[in-house]
């Protein structure tokens, strides 16, 4: 499923905002506990750094591997996906009990 917003109702909410790339959210659910929130991110370029709530979770070639899984507390956390020469995208992931799953393909800049 490709979108800019989308809303899973009584499980969780993932709300992406379109920062200048394209996204999918698979919504895979797996089981998780109730007080967390799995994310599994598959994105590129590889170089690009991956942040959530501020925190630096690794690199796209890193988090991309089949076996990552960036276990978060329950509630609301901010994602940003930036990399030198791309334009940034960032989301806001929200869930309980759930694994949410992201694909995020930044695009570059324009010369200027």
């Amino acid at each position: 499923m490709t979108h800019t917003l989308a809303v899973r109702s009584l499980t969780g909410v993932l709300f992406l905002l379109f920062v200048g790339c394209q996204s999918s959210g698979s919504g895979q659910l797996k089981s998780v506990k109730p007080d967390s929130l799995a994310v599994r991110i598959d994105c590129q370029p590889g170089e690009a750094e991956v942040r959530m709530d501020g925190v630096l979770q690794g690199t796209c070639k890193i988090l991309s591997r089949p076996e990552a899984v960036i276990m978060l507390s329950a509630g609301t956390h901010e994602l940003e996906i930036a990399a030198d020469g791309f334009r940034g995208f960032r989301s806001i992931v929200s869930g309980k009990g759930i694994q949410e799953s992201l694909t995020v393909r930044l695009t570059p800049r324009a010369a200027e």
